[in-house]
C-alpha cells in the first residue's frame, strides 16, 4: 500500500515538515527518518494483533526446562513482536515470554499466533501505516521538533487503540451454536437475550 517514502512523508507532514522524494536523499529529514523508521516500523507492530503480520506456528520444546516456574520452554521464532494467542492457554498466565523464549507447563506441541517482524510495507494495512506514521514521527521530532515528542507518542498510542477495533478482529464474531460451550457457561441461556 505505501513505500517507505511516503510513510515518511506522512511523518514529516504530522510535524508540518516539508516532503522528501527519497527516504534515502541527503536533506536532514530524510536522514532522521531512515535512522528511525525500523525502529519506529517495529513499535507500530508491536502496538497491536494486526492482521497484516500475524502468523501461526507450532513448535516443540526445548530440551532444558527452566530454572523454576514452569516446566517447558520453547525457542519463539526469530521474526516474533508481539504474542497474539496460545491455543490451550486459558487466562494467559500459564505462559511467560521472556527474551527469545516461552516458558509454560503447556505441554508439546506449542501452537500460537503471534505478530511477526513484517517489513513489506506494501502488506500493511491503512490503520497500520496511520500508526506506523505517528510512531516515526514521535522518533524524529526528537530531532527535527522536540517540543513535540510526547505529543506525538500519544497520537501513535491513541491511533493504535483506535485500530484495534477496526483492523486487528479480521473478521466479524462467529455466532454460538446451538448447545455450545459458551451456552453452557451462561446457564443455557441465548447470547442474544442478555439484557433483556
Amino acid at each position: 500500500m505505501a513505500t517507505t517514502t511516503e510513510i515518511a512523508n506522512f511523518a514529516l507532514s504530522h510535524l508540518g515538515e516539508t516532503r522528501i522524494t527519497d527516504i534515502a536523499q541527503g536533506v536532514e529529514s530524510a536522514r532522521v527518518c531512515n535512522l528511525w523508521f525500523d525502529t519506529a516500523r517495529r513499535a507500530a507492530l508491536r502496538s497491536a494483533n494486526w492482521t497484516c503480520a500475524s502468523k501461526r506456528a507450532s513448535l516443540a520444546p526445548l530440551a532444558d526446562a527452566p530454572t523454576y516456574g514452569f516446566e517447558l520452554q520453547y525457542l519463539l521464532p526469530g521474526d516474533f513482536l508481539r504474542m497474539i494467542r496460545v491455543r490451550r492457554a486459558i487466562d494467559g498466565r500459564e505462559f511467560v515470554v521472556e527474551g527469545d523464549k516461552l516458558l509454560t507447563n503447556i505441554e508439546a506441541p506449542l501452537e500460537f499466533k503471534y505478530v511477526f517482524n513484517e517489513t513489506d510495507t506494501s502488506k500493511f494495512s491503512p490503520d497500520l501505516i496511520v500508526v506506523f506514521s505517528y510512531w516515526l514521527a514521535h522518533f524524529v521530532s526528537g530531532k527535527l521538533a522536540p517540543a513535540q515528542v510526547e505529543k506525538f507518542r500519544q497520537y501513535a498510542i491513541q491511533a493504535a487503540a483506535a485500530a484495534k477495533d477496526v483492523d486487528t478482529s479480521g473478521s466479524s464474531a462467529i455466532p454460538l451454536a446451538p448447545g455450545s460451550w459458551a451456552r453452557g457457561q451462561v446457564g443455557g441461556r441465548d447470547p442474544s437475550t442478555w439484557g433483556a
